[in-house]
């Protein structure tokens, strides 16, 4: 009997289906195999940094007490409308001027975001989330499969 739990433990690092630590800070944000969650408040400010050293691909998002969530798609289509010229400001490439639109809807948190694509084959979303009492904006910059992949982390994040 005790070659069960051996067996199912086994099964389960072979797979990569495990929970990391949990992080610090106000989220719980649970992250697949090959992804990090990290929690850096500053001066007042609580930040998260989300990322994959493998793909490159990172996500960082601050708390945001002075968007209220009924504001959510106002300050994006804000930014739908300076990024293109911010991006330009840059040298950065544009394959459009108008962003791909999407929801993020999760068990605790609900919220846009809006992708670009740039010229050099990566994406750049901006995102906002909100559980009803405070919202987080963020940012991704990376390819597509690892947007698809860090959506879903978004989507699972939950208040602790």
């Amino acid at each position: 009997m005790r070659i069960l739990p051996i067996l199912f433990l086994t099964l389960l690092m072979i797979t990569g289906c495990h929970r990391v630590k949990p992080t610090e800070g106000p989220l719980q944000i649970d992250t697949p195999s090959g992804w990090e969650a990290k929690y850096r408040p500053s001066q007042g400010n609580e930040f998260y940094n989300l990322g994959n050293e493998k793909t490159g691909a990172y996500v960082v998002f601050v708390f945001a007490p002075g968007i209220p969530s009924s504001k959510i798609s106002a300050v994006l289509n804000g930014y739908a409308k300076t990024f293109p010229t911010e991006a330009a400001e840059q040298g950065t490439k544009l394959e459009s001027e108008t962003p791909v639109m999407g929801e993020i809807v999760g068990p605790s948190f609900n919220g846009k975001y809006q992708m670009f694509s740039l010229q050099n084959g990566t994406k750049s979303v901006y995102f906002l989330i909100s559980d009803g009492r405070g919202t987080w904006q963020g940012k991704y910059n990376g390819t597509e499969e690892g947007w698809k992949s860090a959506l879903e982390i978004i989507k699972g994040i939950k208040k602790k």
